[in-house]
């Protein structure tokens, strides 16, 4: 699946606890939905982050510790965007 990313993005804030945002943008919806698959396949209970997608993008916002102030303030950002 990889040579069906296009575009990729990670970023990693620190506040109280490091917060991270990896995004993709794949050639489809498909390979999304798949790639989507296979990671929580690999990470069925992973509670440290959660996943959004939309169409041919998809992003996995995550934390390290907890869930802070910042976390949800870029939650939200991601949201209104991702729609």
């Amino acid at each position: 699946l990889i040579q069906s990313v296009k575009r990729g993005l990670f970023c990693v804030y620190e506040d109280q606890t490091e917060i991270g945002i990896y995004g993709l943008e794949t050639d489809s919806e498909e390979t999304t939905r798949q790639i989507l698959n296979n990671i929580e396949a690999n990470y069925p209970n992973d509670e440290s982050g959660e996943f959004f997608q939309s169409g041919k993008i998809l992003i996995w916002l995550w934390h390290d510790r907890a869930k802070t102030n910042s976390y949800n303030e870029l939650k939200k950002l991601i949201e209104v965007q991702i729609k």
